[in-house]
This record gives structure tokens, C-alpha cells and sequence, in this order.
């Protein structure tokens, strides 16, 4: 609302206005006034304005409610989501992963985790099962629950998949060992939560991106074995790190 006199605006709260609407304010007390004798009111009359009072408060409450409700964020993919995923993933290789798709949760499936509640997917690992095939967008980029993310020591190719980024919640990524190729993709960047992220022993090409500041996190990252090639950027900053790993790529470092 805005205070004409002043030219200001003011906001206030959904809920304040509606509670001035309908519940009167106690009036001050004038220590220097004699308070003017009242007429009675009648009881019927009392009970109607208490009964209008709560009606009043009532509907404070209501709409205050669906106030804060319209603010509240849409909410996020469910466990149905993430085993949908999942059984996408399934499908893009061999060996057929022993997962029974009539099983309404994923929590019990080999190499899957979920939250203590049950309601998300935290973790996926299934390192050295002899997976092969690719990891096509829309499967494990849907996980958007996922900590934990173990496929090592595979036989998967193809790219990295794009769709990684949507991951957030992402802080371990081990794909070392298999035959992924092509370049970092730029969604790997956006997992600003990442910590560990092993990329070794693949088929990996392209340079080192100075987008890997992003990664902020990051304690140990190992990119050795793969065709990674250029020059090293200068301004690679990573604070947390621990422990790096870039031997035999055709990498070369500015000194």
C-alpha cells in the first residue's frame, strides 16, 4: 500500500492486513480520560459478536494459510520420478540390472539407496557389474536426490551425459575405468556441491576448463588416462583441494 502524504510505500504482510480487517485493536488507555458509561449490551448481542469474532479469526487463519501456501516452492520430483529414472537407465544397458519394475520402490533394488525416509534416492552404486552401453539424458540426470554416484570400472561410452548438472545435490562422482568420451560436459560444473569426482582411465578428450572453479568443494579430483589436451588454465583456484591427479594426457602446464 502507499502512504500518500509521505510519497513512501509501505508493505505490509497478508496476514497483518487481514488480522486490522477483522479483529478490532484494544484501545489505548488515557490515564487523564473518565471513561464514558456504556449502555449494556445485550447478551444475544454478545454472542453474536463473539460468534462473528471467531468467524472473523476464522477466516484470518484461511487465508493466511493459502497466502504462505502460493509462496511455497513447487514441489520437487518424487521417489516415482527417481524409479522411473532408473528403470530408463536399466533399459540403455546390458547385462539387464536384477531390478523388479513391479516393486513400487527403488530402496531395496541392488546398488540403490534412498533417504532415511524412504522418499528419495541418495545413492547409486554399481561398480565392476560389466555394464555396457550408454547413459542416454533423462535417466541418471533425473536423479536430482542423488550424493552419491559410483559407475567405475565399467565398460559404458559415449559422453558423459549432459544432464548431469540437474544432479545438485551431487558429492561423489566416481566414473573411472570405463569408456567414456568426448568432452567434460558444461553441466558437470553446475555440482557445486561436489567433492570427489574421479574421471580417470576413460577416453575423455578436450582441455581442462577454467569452469572447474566453480567447484569450490572439491577435495580430490583425478583426470589421469584420458586425451585431455591444451594448456592448463593459470587462474585454476580450487581452495579445498587435496589431492590431483592429471599424469598422462597431453596436458601442458604454464610455468
Amino acid at each position: 500500500m502507499t502512504d500518500q502524504q509521505f510519497g513512501t510505500t509501505i508493505t505490509t504482510p497478508l496476514a497483518k492486513i487481514l488480522v486490522d480487517l477483522f479483529i478490532p485493536r484494544r484501545p489505548t488507555r488515557c490515564l487523564t480520560c473518565v471513561p464514558a458509561r456504556q449502555p449494556p449490551v445485550p447478551a444475544a448481542m454478545r454472542r453474536a459478536s463473539g460468534a462473528g469474532a471467531a468467524r472473523g479469526v476464522s477466516l484470518v487463519l484461511l487465508l493466511d494459510t493459502l497466502y504462505w501456501c502460493s509462496l511455497a516452492p513447487r514441489a520437487k520430483p518424487d521417489l516415482a520420478a527417481d524409479r522411473e529414472a532408473l528403470l530408463a537407465f536399466r533399459d540403455a544397458v546390458v547385462p539387464r540390472l536384477p531390478w523388479d519394475a513391479s516393486a513400487a520402490s527403488p530402496c531395496g533394488w541392488i546398488g540403490v539407496g534412498c533417504d532415511e525416509a524412504g522418499s528419495r534416492v541418495v545413492m547409486l552404486r554399481l561398480p565392476g557389474v560389466k555394464l555396457v552401453g550408454t547413459v542416454p539424458p533423462g535417466t541418471i540426470g533425473n536423479l536430482t536426490a542423488l550424493w552419491t554416484l559410483s559407475l567405475r570400472h565399467n565398460a559404458l561410452s559415449g559422453g558423459i551425459p549432459a544432464d548431469i548438472g540437474n544432479c545438485a545435490e551431487l558429492r561423489y562422482l566416481y566414473l573411472e575405468g570405463n569408456r567414456f568420451d568426448g568432452e567434460i560436459p558444461e553441466g558437470l560444473f553446475e555440482l557445486r556441491l561436489l567433492q570427489r569426482l574421479d574421471l580417470s582411465n576413460n577416453q575423455i578428450s578436450g582441455g581442462v576448463s577454467p569452469e572447474f572453479n566453480n567447484l569450490r568443494r572439491l577435495v580430490a579430483l583425478y583426470l589421469q588416462n584420458n586425451r585431455l589436451n591444451g594448456t592448463l588454465p593459470a587462474d585454476l583456484d580450487l581452495p579445498k583441494l587435496l589431492a590431483l591427479n592429471l599424469s598422462n594426457n597431453g596436458l601442458v602446464a604454464i610455468t
